[in-house]
C-alpha cells in the first residue's frame, strides 16, 4: 500500500507539473498574440526579407528574392539568389504554411508566437536540471517560466517575423540537452542537429558549436570525447553542409558574402558600399585607436542590452544565484554560451553588435540567466527578512511579487513604444507606397529595400549610402530605378542629393520621414 500511494503520489506530482507547465506555455502563447496585434508592421528590415523570401517558396520560385541589400556580391540582376547575408530558416519555417493559407505578416506572427512559447517547456526542464540541488525548486522554477513567459525581449521577438526567436528556441534546447553529461551518443547527435538548426536561423550558431565541441572534450575523456564530439559534429554538418555548398555554388563562399566585411568596416554605412574590388582598395588606413573604440562601444552596447533589455530589473541579482548554482552543468554551460556570443559579438563584430548582433542572439541563454536571478533574489529576500523583520519567507514572496509587477509593467511599457513605432512605419511605408503608385514607379533604389519591397512588391535595390551621388545614380541606371525612396537621414542621404544641383533628380514628395526622388 505504501509502494502503491507513493507511486500515486509521484503520478499526482507528474500531473501538477504538467498542468502548471501547460498553464505557462499558455499565458506565454497568449501574450505573444496579443503584441502581435499591435504590431501592424515588420521591424525592419531583415523580418520584411524572411517574410518575402517564405513567399516567393510558397509560390514555387525558390530560395530568391526582388531586392538588393547590399553590394559585397554584385547582382547582374535584381531578382537573385536570397540569403548571401541572413539565413534561412524563419522562411523555410513559414513557406509550408504560407503555401497552405497564403501568405500573411499575421500567419508569420502567429508561427512565431507559438515557436517562442516553447521557450517555456525549455526554461522549466532547464530548471529542473539545476535547481533539485537547493532542495525544493518547482516554485522557482514556475516563478522562472513566468518572468520568461512576459519578458518584453523574448515576447516582441516572437512576433517580429525575426530570425531572433528560432535562434533561441534551438540554442536553448541545445544548451539544455549538451549539458546532460550522461548523455548517449544518439543524444549527442540531436545536440548537433540543434545546434545546425540554429545556425540555419542565425550565423552565431557556429560560435555555439564551437562552445559545444569544447564542453564536450573537458566533460569526457579519452575514445569518449572524440565520439560524443563526432556525434555533434555530424548533427550539425548533417544540416550546415549543404547550406555550405550551397553557398559556395552560388554566392563563391560557404559563409555569408559580408562576413569579413562586418569585421573590418569602420562604420555601418559602409557596408553598403558599390563595387567590392573598390571597397578592399579604398579601406582607410588600420586606425588602432578607433578599433579599440569600437570594440569597447560594442562592450558597452552588449552590457546595455544585458542590464535594460533582457532580465531589467533582476539581472544584477544574477550574481546572487552563482554561488550554489554555478557548478550545476546546465547554468556553466549556458554562462559560457552567453560569455561566447557576448565576447565574439563585441571584439570581432564590433559594428555588427552595435546594430544588434548579440541583443538577436541573447535570447538563447535567457532561460539560465533568468534562473539565476530568481535565485538570486529568493536568496536576498530571505537575508533582509531574517534580518529585518527575523521571517524568512515574507519578504522573498513580496519581492517576487513586486518584480512581476515590474515585469508586467515593464511589457506593458515596451509593447506601447513598440506599438507607437511599427504604426509609424506602417504610415511611413503607406505613404511611399501610395507615391509610388501614382508615379507608376517600376524599379525604386532606396534606404530600406526589403521593407520597400515588402510594402509596395515592386523590386528595390539598396541606396549606396557611404558613396557619392553620382555612383548611386549610376547604380540606379544599372538596375533600372526609377525612384530614389528615403526614410529619414542615413549616411551621406538625403544631404547629398540636395546638394547636387546637377543631378537632375526631380524631387517628387517630401516629409520630416519620407522623401522621394524621380531618376532622370
Amino acid at each position: 500500500m505504501t509502494q502503491t500511494a507513493q507511486s500515486m503520489t509521484r503520478e499526482d506530482v507528474h500531473a501538477i507539473d504538467a498542468f502548471m507547465l501547460g498553464v505557462l506555455f499558455i499565458c506565454a502563447l497568449v501574450a505573444r498574440v496579443v503584441s502581435a496585434h499591435f504590431l501592424p508592421f515588420p521591424a525592419l528590415d531583415d523580418p520584411a526579407f524572411y517574410l518575402k523570401v517564405a513567399e516567393n517558396l510558397a509560390q514555387g520560385r525558390g530560395l530568391v528574392i526582388d531586392a538588393i541589400w547590399n553590394y559585397q556580391t554584385v547582382f547582374p540582376a535584381i531578382e537573385h539568389p536570397s540569403n548571401e547575408h541572413w539565413m534561412p530558416l524563419p522562411s523555410l519555417v513559414m513557406a509550408p504554411f504560407f503555401a497552405l493559407f497564403g501568405s500573411s505578416y499575421a500567419l508569420g506572427q502567429t508561427i512565431g508566437a507559438f515557436f517562442g512559447a516553447l521557450i517555456v517547456p525549455i526554461t522549466w526542464f532547464t530548471c529542473e536540471r539545476a535547481l533539485p540541488v537547493l532542495g525544493r525548486w518547482r516554485g522557482a522554477t514556475f516563478f522562472t517560466c513566468l518572468l520568461v513567459s512576459f519578458n518584453p525581449l523574448l515576447v516582441y521577438q516572437s512576433v517580429t517575423v525575426d530570425s531572433a526567436v528560432y535562434f533561441t528556441v534551438f540554442c536553448s534546447l541545445a544548451i539544455l540537452l549538451a549539458s546532460q553529461s550522461e548523455r548517449s551518443l544518439a543524444l549527442s547527435g540531436v545536440v548537433g542537429v540543434l545546434i545546425g538548426l540554429a545556425y540555419l536561423s542565425r550565423t552565431e550558431g557556429l560560435i555555439l558549436l564551437g562552445v559545444a565541441l569544447f564542453w564536450t572534450w573537458r566533460h569526457y575523456e579519452g575514445a569518449v570525447r572524440w565520439r560524443h564530439g563526432a556525434a555533434i559534429l555530424a548533427g550539425a554538418l548533417m544540416l550546415m553542409a549543404p547550406w555550405f555548398a550551397r553557398n559556395a555554388l552560388t554566392f563563391g563562399t560557404p559563409f555569408p558574402s559580408s562576413t569579413l566585411i562586418l569585421a573590418l568596416i569602420p562604420d555601418y554605412p559602409t557596408l553598403f558600399h558599390y563595387g567590392r574590388p573598390s571597397f578592399w582598395e579604398g579601406l582607410p588606413p588600420l586606425d588602432l585607436g578607433k578599433l579599440l573604440m569600437l570594440r569597447l562601444e560594442g562592450i558597452g552596447h552588449n552590457v546595455q542590452v544585458l542590464l535594460v533589455q533582457t532580465l531589467f530589473p533582476v539581472i544584477p541579482l544574477v550574481l546572487g544565484g552563482l554561488g550554489p548554482l554555478w557548478r550545476t552543468p546546465v547554468t556553466s554551460l549556458g554562462l559560457l554560451v552567453g560569455a561566447a556570443l557576448f565576447l565574439v559579438s563585441a571584439l570581432l563584430f564590433p559594428v555588427a553588435t552595435i546594430f544588434g548582433m548579440f541583443y538577436h542572439s541573447v535570447g538563447a541563454v535567457t532561460p539560465v540567466l533568468t534562473m539565476l536571478a530568481v535565485v538570486g533574489l529568493l536568496r536576498f529576500g530571505r537575508f533582509i527578512g531574517e534580518r529585518l523583520f527575523e521571517d524568512s519567507q515574507f519578504m522573498p514572496l513580496l519581492l517576487s511579487a513586486a518584480t512581476f509587477f515590474l515585469v508586467l509593467v515593464q511589457v506593458a511599457l515596451a509593447m506601447s513604444t513598440a506599438a507607437q513605432v511599427h504604426l509609424q512605419w506602417a504610415d511611413d511605408f503607406a505613404v511611399a507606397a501610395r507615391v509610388l503608385k501614382e508615379e507608376n514607379a517600376a524599379v525604386v533604389m532606396t534606404t530600406q529595400p526589403n521593407s520597400l519591397h515588402y510594402a509596395t512588391n515592386l523590386p528595390a535595390v539598396m541606396l549606396p549610402v557611404s558613396d557619392p551621388l553620382e555612383t548611386a545614380l549610376e547604380v540606379a541606371r544599372k538596375y533600372g530605378a526609377t525612384h530614389i525612396v528615403g526614410f529619414g537621414s542615413f549616411g551621406r542621404y538625403p544631404e547629398a542629393i540636395e546638394q547636387g544641383a546637377n543631378s537632375g533628380l526631380k524631387p517628387v514628395y517630401a516629409s520630416e520621414r519620407v522623401w522621394v526622388y524621380k531618376v532622370p
